[in-house]
């Protein structure tokens, strides 16, 4: 039986429909939506903005074949608009300090910049790429998308600024850049035990809030620039184990905080600037192992420690030290010291150490020197001293160590009167012509001593 012709025209047009559907495919195998968005390309997902700056990220947009798609609708938007915005043209402006993220669509597709906006950014990087931070031993988060206070070794104060750089023993190696001026908040910079070399830079000098400085123990040289007496808020400043040379700036007289100043083990010359007197608040200053001269500036009055003990001093130790009323350590040992011991040093009430061994000191010991009330240890061993040992000694009652060794002009008995230092537990005459003299209460004092085995080179009168 024949087919009904109705249904055979039904037939011909579906089967017409379908022919017609399998030819268009056919001439576009990829699909009617290969121009959609399939992924976005930037020119940067990190951006550092300073407050006020602008920037554009380049974008391309790419179909699934990636080819460029030139005509793409792109939208932006913005995380914290208060810290930076995008316009619909995608220019990111900064507003304020913080980070925000800023994102690009096309379609179903998006993109993401991550932006900081910080004034303190290139004095980072920079500092980075000076002391080559590739090879730190401890680099986290060192020029990436995380907050500054994710970076090893910084702090951020609650304004968004560095407020610390801690990388002690970090394997910095390179010179300071002068970017690091720009860190205008820094209160601490703590580069200790590194590879710094070259000189440093008078920028630090614009670091108004600095109370810390500690470059010990590194290959800086050059001499120390003038611009650090700046500082007026630096509490410590510590220097030592380097090879700066030169003299010290006159303008350190301004570091009118300043407790600890430590410039042991450089190539230090000249004389101590006399504006160094005006440093009412240090308790220690310790600049031995240098290669200072001339005298000792009497105004260096408010000191508590003073330690210039391996160095080139020449000439006479100035009466004027006996003005140092803070004084309770000092150290000139080791020099090449002359001329008689000032008795104006007995002025020094709160002297607990004095040592001033090695050196080429004459005349005999003044009667004075037992008004040290509070004087624990006096060392005058290796110089050319002469005379008797002055009975006025007596008068040191917390004396318990005293070194008069390789003194040879040094001559007669011992005084009875020192059996009044009942705290003595050392007695050091080797390399004299002093001698202990025979009296009972004395030997019985001697050997309270000889008990603790403080005696050395002591002989009886004969």
């Amino acid at each position: 039986m024949g087919k009904h012709p109705v249904l055979c025209l039904i037939h011909a047009v579906l089967y017409a429909l379908i022919l017609s559907s399998l030819t268009t495919c056919g001439n576009d195998p990829a699909g009617s939506d290969s121009r959609n968005p399939a992924s976005i390309s930037l020119s940067t997902t990190l951006l550092y903005l300073k407050l006020g700056e602008s920037a554009v990220v380049t974008v391309e947009v790419l179909d699934r074949n990636n080819d460029s798609i030139t005509d793409a609708v792109l939208t932006w938007s913005s995380s914290n608009v208060d810290v930076a915005g995008v316009s619909g043209a995608g220019v990111i402006t900064a507003h304020s300090f913080g980070k925000a993220e800023i994102t690009v669509r096309s379609g179903s597709s998006m993109a993401v910049t991550h932006v900081f906006v910080s004034d303190e950014i290139d004095a980072l990087v920079a500092f980075y790429t000076a002391l080559n931070g590739r090879l730190w031993h401890n680099n986290s988060n060192w020029v990436s998308t995380e907050p500054l206070s994710h970076w090893h070794g910084l702090t951020i104060n609650p304004s968004g600024r560095v407020e610390q750089i801690s990388l002690e023993g970090n394997r910095l190696i390179g010179e300071l850049p002068a970017e690091l001026g720009d860190l205008e908040d820094l209160v601490t910079l703590n580069l200790t035990n590194n590879g710094l070399r070259g000189e440093l830079p008078p920028e630090l000098g614009r670091l108004a809030v600095l109370r810390e400085l500690n470059l010990s123990n590194n290959n800086l040289n050059g001499e120390i620039p003038p611009e650090l007496g700046r500082l007026t808020e630096l509490r410590t400043l510590l220097m030592n184990g380097n090879s700066i040379s030169g003299e010290i700036p006159d303008s350190f007289g301004g570091l009118r905080n300043l407790g600890v100043f430590y410039m042991f083990g450089n190539l230090l010359s000249g004389e101590i600037p006399a504006s160094m007197g005006n440093l009412s608040n240090l308790l220690y200053l310790d600049l031995s192992g240098n290669r200072l001269s001339g005298e000792i500036p009497s105004t260096l009055g408010n000191l508590s420690s003073l330690n210039l003990r391996s160095n080139e001093l020449s000439g006479e130790i100035p009466a004027s030290l006996g003005r140092l009323s803070r004084l309770t350590y000092l150290d000139l040992g080791q020099n090449g010291l002359s001329g008689s011991l000032p008795p104006e040093l007995a002025g020094l009430s709160r002297l607990k150490q004095l040592y001033l061994d090695s050196n080429s000191l004459s005349g005999e010991i003044p009667p004075q020197f037992g008004n040290f009330a509070a004087l624990e240890r006096m060392f005058l061993s290796g110089n050319l001293l002469s005379g008797p040992v002055p009975p006025e000694l007596r008068g040191l009652n917390n004396l318990w160590q005293l070194n008069l060794n390789n003194n040879r002009q040094l001559t007669g008995p011992l005084p009875l009167e020192l059996t009044d230092l009942t705290n003595l537990t050392a007695l050091w005459i080797a390399g004299t012509g002093l001698c202990a003299p025979t009296d009972p209460e004395f030997l019985d004092w001697l050997e309270r001593i000889d008990r603790i085995s403080g005696l050395m080179g002591v002989v009886h009168c004969q």
